[in-house]
Parts: C-alpha cells; structure tokens; sequence
C-alpha cells in the first residue's frame, strides 16, 4: 500500500470524512427493544481478514473484528448480547480457493452465511425458551449486522436465510418466515467479486448503511450499487478499500469505526467504546492506494486513479465505479394481504403473504432448479401453510 493523498490534502479529508461520519451516526433508527429482547449481532469479515490479523497483510484487524470486540466486551455484563463472527474468505479454516476461485468465494459465502444462521438459530432457541422448550414470556429476540468486503455476500445471504426459514424448534414455530430480519447493520465497502447469484438483503431488513470508498478504482474492487433499494443508505467516504475497511491505521479507518460504533450504540446495541489503540488520529489521516497484486510483477487493473495535483480536491476524484446491483426483494398490499418477495442467492423465489388482520400466512418456495423423480426439473413449487397461532406446520 501507498498514500496518494498529501499533507496539504489532509485537512479538506478530515472535514468531508468527519461530516459523512456524523451522516452515519444520524443515520441510525432507535431499534424498538424491551428489557426482554435478545440481540444477535452477526459478523462478516472481509477477504484475509480474521480476529488474528494472520493473512490480511494489513498492519492492524478490520474494524468489523474491531466491533466484535466491542461487542464482546459489551456482552460480559449483557447476558442477552448474542452473536456470531465469522471470520474472511481465504483465512484459515475456511475453503481453499475461496479468495480468488468464482465457486469456491459463493460456496464460502453461502457456508458462513449458514453457520452464522445455524449460531442465530441456536443462541436464540436458548434465549427465547425454557429449559422444558416454552416460551419465556416477554422474551424477543432481534438481529444486526456488520460486514467488509466480500464478507456483504454471506451477510446478505444470512438475511434471505432469516426471511425465508424463521425460527423453528423441531415443529414448533417461534418465529415464522418473513418475521424476522436485519433491524440495523453497517456495510464497510461491499465488494462481491467471484460471488453468484442474487446477493440481495431480504425485503424485511432495514435501518442499513453502505460505507463506500470514494477512491477504490481497482477493476476487481467494484463496490456493490444498492440504489435500487430503500433500505440501505449508501454514504461516501473519501479513502480507498481498507481505508474504510480499517485494516491500515486510525485515520480514515478510524473515522469510520467511529462511524460505526456510535450508528451501533444510537440504534440501542450497547458496544463497548473504541479502546485506546484503535482510537481516531487525525495524523493518520491519508488516501492510500494498492497497486500490486505481486510487486513488482503483477498489478491490479484500474477504472482510473486518485490524483494527488493541488488543482484537484480529495472529493472531486474520479467518479467510484459499480458491479450491477442485487435485484431487491419487494413488499406490496394485494387484495388485502401482504405480500414479500425474494430471489434467493440460489435462484429461489420465496414469497410470503400474510392476511392483513389475520394470523394466517402462506410461505412459498418456487425452485426452478428443484428436481425430484420423474418430475420435471424446473417449475417444482413447495407450498407451506402454516398458522402463527397454532404454531404448526401443514404442509400442502
């Protein structure tokens, strides 16, 4: 890695970065909670990047493990702080392959996303139920996120795994599909390089901030464009990929974790303050580029690049170029139900439609790659009515 940006630069970064972290923070919406409600907070890491700094090469951790440690903190006196972090593609234990191989970065996405669900499904079943499985009365459960890098993929898949699947103890219901979903989360510069499929965030999430990098121009770095969606407010920081990431200093990294961590404790999630070493130095405060993959033999390919000319402002660079956006899920009123639609990451379609004043609800999976025996292989649709009252599934 190397600056871009110059001394004389550093105070026009720090006025534009300061005024967009307090954007982020104002952002935030008070997440409705009693002193029943459990919070589950799940973590995706970016690519190389664990709660060791083993492989990032970056000389601190993201501040997505920074906020888990956070967290952490917080939950040695909040006995109803859950959580999940799992740790980037490419780091030790996860896929081989999985930081650079097409199928192997989608199956490693899909993995985190499904283990972070399994956590969900399990802290929340202990939460929410006796030791004899009945409800606790009182007792809620909600969930939030953060994500760098590629680690957006598995957390959008985690969302559409909670839309689509509920909570369910054996047969017994305690959430039903579509009920529950991201209620606050922070995205540090998506990227889904490699991933498959729809990578949107279920029509159920909200109160979600994109953190994009003003001045990450390479080609492979291509930030994800939610614009089609009104549940996640894109904010622009000037700095590059790792610089809104974290991993390099506490300058722009620490504006941004700055960001976070109040946009967290402004929605009701009581982190733990930013320790001392990971605290903002406006000194650090710098663009920074990565230009080789191996210096000096291979580089990146860029859309363009930062220039550092005295004629030319931090926040009037070339413009951040975008991947195509997810295709988002829709909510919508029809003949007096309410109808959520999503194409899943894998191509299903699921859509759940509740009677407006009723307990009823429809759950349906249309699989176009769904196959069974002599049947044909696409068009297969699985119906599950269920009742939230009886708390039962029937399966039609």
């Amino acid at each position: 890695m190397a600056t871009v940006s110059n001394q004389q630069d550093q105070q026009q970064i720090i006025d534009y970065d300061v005024a967009v972290k307090n954007n982020i923070i104002n952002d935030a919406q008070q997440i409705s909670m009693g002193p029943g409600t459990a919070v589950f907070f799940a973590a995706f890491d970016g690519t190389g990047d664990d709660l060791d700094n083993s492989t990032s090469g970056n000389p601190q951790t993201s501040n997505v493990a920074q906020l888990w440690a956070q967290y952490k903190a917080a939950a040695l006196s909040n006995p109803n702080y859950l959580g999940d972090y799992e740790a980037g593609p490419g780091t030790p234990g996860k896929l081989k392959g999985s930081s650079a191989i097409p199928t192997r970065v989608t199956e490693q996405a899909i993995l985190s996303a499904t283990t972070a669900y399994n956590a969900f499904q399990r802290q929340a079943i202990e939460w929410l139920e006796d030791s004899n499985h009945a409800l606790i009365p009182g007792r809620t459960i909600t969930v939030a996120v953060t994500a760098f890098s590629r680690g957006d993929a598995a957390a959008a898949i985690f969302s559409q795994i909670l839309f689509d699947k509920g909570l369910v103890d054996g047969s017994t219901i305690l959430i039903p599909p579509g009920q529950i979903g991201i209620s606050a989360g922070i995205l540090f510069d998506p990227v889904t390089t490699g991933d498959r499929g729809n990578l949107a965030f279920a029509p159920n999430s909200r109160n979600i901030v994109d953190v994009i990098a003003a001045n990450e121009y390479r080609s492979d770095f291509r930030g994800v464009d939610f614009t089609a969606t009104s549940q996640i407010k894109r904010e622009t920081v000037v700095g590059n990929h790792s610089d809104i990431g974290g991993g390099y200093d506490n300058g722009i990294g620490g504006l941004t974790l700055q960001a976070a961590t109040g946009f967290f404790q402004r929605a009701g999630i009581g982190l733990a303050d930013i320790p001392q070493p990971r605290k903002y130095r406006s000194s650090d405060v710098y663009v920074h580029k990565e230009v080789f993959i191996k210096a000096p033999f291979l580089r990146w390919d860029q859309d363009a690049s930062f220039d550092p000319s005295p004629q030319r402002s931090p926040s009037s660079q070339p413009d951040r170029q975008f991947a195509s956006g997810p295709i988002p899920g829709t909510t919508q009123i029809v003949n007096g139900s309410s109808v959520q639609t999503l194409t899943r990451q894998n191509d299903d379609i699921v859509t759940i439609t509740t009677k407006i004043g009723s307990a009823d609800e429809t759950v349906e999976n249309d699989s176009p790659t769904y196959a069974v025996a002599g049947l044909p292989a696409t068009g297969q649709t699985q119906v599950i009515d269920h009742y939230i009252q009886s708390g039962s599934y029937y399966v039609v």
